[in-house]
């Protein structure tokens, strides 16, 4: 599990990015091994500033298929 931070940082932009994912299923967790990836809002409890993340789970499929899911979606939703 780990999140990212788009430098396009807006709803818009993070909505975007997760909806052109294809080996990612959008979903908090299904306890399965799928891939899944959902956009969170977080607040900074230091600093107050608010944020836009997608935090990907990682499953079973072949890391190179989702590597190249990732960039092909970043390049599709223009982030």
């Amino acid at each position: 599990m780990m999140s990212i931070e788009l430098q396009q940082n807006s709803r818009e932009a993070v909505f975007a990015f997760v909806n052109a994912l294809r080996y990612f299923c959008i979903a908090v967790s299904w306890g399965g091994y799928e891939s899944l990836a959902i956009p969170i809002h977080v607040t900074d409890p230091a600093t107050g500033k608010k944020t836009w993340l997608v935090r990907l789970s990682v499953g079973l499929e072949s890391i190179e298929d989702l590597k190249a899911d990732v960039y092909r979606a970043m390049n599709e939703a223009g982030v």
